[in-house]
């Protein structure tokens, strides 16, 4: 019987190109990025440049207006609370 995964939005296999790239911060350099000690500059400075990677990838996007996020919940909250903080006198109005 063929298997057919259809809960991607739940989870989704890791591409083998990303795991390539990403097997050193799973497995030796797994350090916390905001850490102060030398071993965790190498994983801030991985951030940075997927940073700068993802900002040019969109075009004209300065590298500091990509947010990272850990979760969709993470995610949905940060799209919630800048549409707000974007929009403060619609925050409160009512729907139309």
């Amino acid at each position: 019987m063929k298997y057919v995964y259809v809960d991607n939005n739940a989870t989704t296999a890791i591409a083998p190109e990303v795991l390539g790239v990403m097997q050193p911060y799973l497995t030796s350099d797994y350090f916390n990025p905001s850490s102060m000690y030398d071993a965790a500059r190498s994983s801030a400075e991985a951030i940075e440049s997927a940073r700068i990677t993802v900002a040019s990838c969109l075009g004209d996007i300065d590298p500091d207006q990509i947010i990272f996020t850990g979760s969709a919940t993470e995610s949905n909250n940060a799209a919630l609370f800048g549409t707000v903080l974007a929009n403060p006198e619609r925050a409160m109005s009512s729907p139309q």
